[in-house]
């Protein structure tokens, strides 16, 4: 019993467990800029577009969102759609609005997102992010409001580290989404001609979704006990 109690505690370093686990569908016609908003808004034409794709989840200190999965693809101007999660060259440049940042980046249509907590956004909202060049990060800690690049989630175009996005502390609610405008610069607008989406899988979860070093949750060792040590032995090899 004494070997088994101390394999129960050996787990608690070695096993990472997510809190929350997810799937969305983003539209390419997901407005960003409408995140936290009852209503679509579109101050450079063309068309809002669609409410974006929204996950909930209760706020607290040390938490994450890493990607698993971006899937899909999307096109911003009536044709087939072909562009993928990281999107396509040129750029984005897009002004902030409805309380949220703007957006800068080296190419256009890839997947978005936001963190906010309860409130409507707005006033003028924080800083506008830059990720010109400036995509391949390994961890990201954007403020509330503040929109920023997603892509497949990981720091190559379909390789490379899963990316971290730490949440806001206060935050309640992620938005995905594509920050579409006129040319990709200016305010935002012309979702209309936009077309296909990108399919999300991701998990939140309380530590470092890179490392092994995350505690089991309090309640597996109560499990464990009493699946017997057999049960647990099989579950350790497949980990």
């Amino acid at each position: 019993m004494k070997s088994f109690a101390l394999a129960l505690a050996l787990t608690a370093v070695t096993v990472s467990f997510p809190l929350q686990a997810a799937s969305l569908s983003v539209s390419g016609q997901a407005n960003i800029f409408a995140a936290g908003q009852a209503a679509v808004t579109q101050p450079g034409g063309g068309g809002g577009g669609v409410l974006p794709s929204l996950f909930t989840f209760a706020a607290g200190a040390g938490q994450s969102v890493t990607f698993s999965s971006v899937t899909g693809f999307t096109n911003c101007c009536n044709g087939a759609p072909t562009t993928g999660p990281d999107g396509d060259a040129p750029g984005t440049n897009i002004l902030p609005a409805n309380g949220l940042s703007g957006i800068a980046a080296s190419s256009l249509m890839f997947l978005a997102g936001v963190f906010l907590d309860d409130a409507v956004p707005g006033g003028p909202g924080p800083a506008t992010l830059d990720f010109t060049g400036n995509t391949a990060f390994a961890s990201l800690s954007p403020l509330l409001g503040q929109l920023f690049f997603i892509g497949d989630g990981r720091t190559g175009t379909g390789a490379g580290a899963f990316q971290q996005f730490n949440a806001p502390a206060t935050a309640t609610r992620l938005y995905l989404g594509v920050a579409d405008a006129l040319g990709f610069g200016g305010q935002h607008g012309f979702y209309v001609d936009n077309s296909g989406a990108y399919e999300a899988i991701f998990a939140l979860s309380g530590g470092n979704p890179n490392s092994s070093v995350i505690p089991v949750p309090a309640a597996l060792p109560l499990l464990l006990s009493g699946l017997g040590v057999f049960g647990w032995l099989a579950r350790r090899r497949s980990v």
